[in-house]
C-alpha cells in the first residue's frame, strides 16, 4: 500500500514531457483567461467585437 502514496520515482522521458505540456497548457490558459477577464481589458475586448 505504500507504494501508492508515493509518486512513481521513474517517469519515462515520454510521460515527463507530456507531462510539462499539459502544465504550460493550463498554465498559459489560465494566464489568459486572468487576462482578458482584467477590467483595464474589458473596454478594448469590446470595442474590438464591433
Amino acid at each position: 500500500m505504500s507504494s501508492q502514496s508515493t509518486l512513481s520515482p521513474q517517469l519515462t522521458p515520454e510521460q515527463a514531457i507530456d507531462r510539462m505540456k499539459v502544465y504550460l497548457i493550463e498554465r498559459q490558459a489560465a494566464e489568459r483567461v486572468v487576462t482578458l477577464l482584467s477590467p483595464e481589458n474589458v473596454p478594448p475586448i469590446l470595442s474590438n467585437l464591433d
